[in-house]
C-alpha cells in the first residue's frame, strides 16, 4: 500500500499536521509514485491546509482517478470546488460522498449549510474563515513522543501561561527569534568587511555592506526570505570580502521554500529580467499563459508567457519547469510559484502552479 519509506515518513507527518514538510517531502517524488493514489491525497490535502487550492485540486484529481472509491478525496475536491464558488461541483462532490458513505458527518452538514445559505456572499465569507477547514478531509492529530509532559501540560494547563511571568517571557523570547544560530551570525567591528581590488557586479563601502547585512538577518527573522535572499545576493555579487560571503551563505542555507499560503514579497518580470543575478534562488509569483508544452517522464517544461493570462499584456518569456506531475494543457492560464534559476540563461523552477479559469 504504501510504496516506499518516504511515504511512511510523509503519513506521520501528516498525522502531526506538518503539511509543508510533506509537500517538501514528496513533491520531488512525483514521476517515482505517479501511479499511487495515497501518495497524491497526502500531498492534495497538505496543500489544502497551506491554502495551496489549485495544487491540492491537481493533486486530488489524480488521486481520485486512481482511487473513485475514496470518499475523503472526494471532501478535498469539493472543499476546493466551494472555494472557487463553483456550487453545484461541490454539493455534486459531497452526494458522491454520501454515496460511498451514507454516514459521512461532513458531507451532509456542508449540504445543510450550503441548502440554508446558497448565496456566493455566504460561500466567500464561509471559505475564508476559520470554520472551512472544518470541512477538509481530517488528518487525526498526535503529539509527538519526544515532546517532554511538561510542554504537554503547560498547552493543556491555559491559566499557566498567564500565572507565570519568567515563563511567559521565556516563550515570547523564543518566538522573536526564529533561529538562534542566524541570530548569532554577526560582523565583528574589526573585521574586514571588503575586498581592495577585483571585478564585481556592485561597489560597497564598509558601512554599506553592515547595512546591507543588517537588513539581510532583519527580513529573515521577519519571516521575508524572499527579500533576505536578494539582499544575501547583493553581497555574494558584491566586493564584499570572502568572510562576510560565507556568512551571508550561512544565513541563506535556513531559508525556506514557500508556499501559496506563505508567500509574500514577490518581485516583478522586469525587475528580475534587469537585474537577473540580483534574483538568483529568489521565489516569484507570476501569472501567465502556458506556450510548447512538453512533457517527459522526468518533467513538465514549457515556456511560460508572463502577464499574457488575460491575452492582454505580455511582460516576457521564461523557460520553465515542474518536476512534479501536473495535468496541463497548452495556452492554459496558470499562476505559477517558482524559484529563479540561473543556468546559461534566466529559468522558471516551478514549485507550485495555480490553474486560471480561462
Amino acid at each position: 500500500m504504501w510504496g516506499g519509506k518516504e511515504l511512511k515518513k510523509a503519513s506521520r507527518l501528516f498525522k502531526s499536521k506538518r503539511f509543508t514538510d510533506v509537500i517538501r517531502l514528496l513533491e520531488p517524488q512525483v514521476f517515482r509514485f505517479r501511479e499511487n493514489w495515497l501518495f497524491y491525497y497526502l500531498l492534495g490535502v497538505s496543500c489544502l491546509y497551506t491554502g495551496d487550492f489549485g495544487g491540492a485540486f491537481s493533486y486530488l484529481q489524480r488521486a481520485h482517478q486512481l482511487n473513485k472509491d475514496e470518499s475523503n478525496i472526494l471532501l478535498g475536491l469539493a472543499a476546493v470546488h466551494l472555494k472557487r464558488r463553483e456550487l453545484s461541483e461541490a454539493i455534486m462532490k459531497w452526494l458522491n460522498v454520501l454515496d460511498i458513505d451514507n454516514k459521512n458527518l461532513k458531507a451532509k452538514r456542508a449540504l445543510k449549510m450550503v441548502r440554508k445559505n446558497p448565496t456566493e456572499a455566504f460561500v466567500t465569507e464561509f471559505t475564508n474563515s476559520k470554520k472551512f477547514q472544518a470541512l477538509f478531509p481530517g488528518v487525526g492529530f498526535r503529539i509527538p513522543y519526544q515532546i517532554p509532559l511538561i510542554i504537554a501540560l503547560l498547552v493543556v494547563v491555559t491559566g499557566f501561561y498567564l500565572e507565570f511571568p519568567k515563563i511567559k517571557e521565556f516563550l515570547k523570547a523564543s518566538e522573536e527569534k526564529r533561529s538562534p544560530k542566524v541570530a548569532e551570525v554577526n560582523l565583528e567591528k574589526e573585521e574586514r568587511l571588503t575586498e581592495a581590488s577585483g571585478e564585481y557586479r556592485y561597489y560597497y563601502s564598509d558601512s554599506e555592506i553592515r547595512e546591507i547585512f543588517t537588513r539581510i538577518k532583519n527580513y529573515f527573522q521577519n519571516y521575508r526570505d524572499n527579500l533576505a535572499q536578494r539582499e544575501i545576493n547583493r553581497i555574494l555579487e558584491s566586493n564584499a570580502s570572502q568572510l562576510v560571503k560565507d556568512k551571508a551563505n550561512i544565513i541563506a542555507g535556513y531559508i525556506n521554500a514557500p508556499d501559496f499560503a506563505t508567500f509574500k514579497d514577490s518581485f516583478s518580470f522586469k525587475e528580475v529580467g534587469e537585474q537577473p543575478h540580483l534574483y538568483r534562488n529568489c521565489y516569484v509569483k507570476w501569472k501567465g499563459r502556458i506556450s510548447n508544452l512538453k512533457i517527459t517522464k522526468e518533467e513538465i517544461s514549457f515556456d511560460f508567457l508572463v502577464g499574457y493570462h488575460e491575452g492582454k499584456v505580455l511582460e516576457g518569456i521564461i523557460p520553465a519547469t515542474l518536476n512534479f506531475a501536473v495535468s496541463l494543457e497548452q495556452g492554459a492560464p496558470v499562476e505559477i510559484l517558482g524559484k529563479i534559476v540561473l543556468d546559461g540563461k534566466l529559468k522558471l523552477e516551478g514549485i507550485t502552479i495555480y490553474k486560471l479559469k480561462p
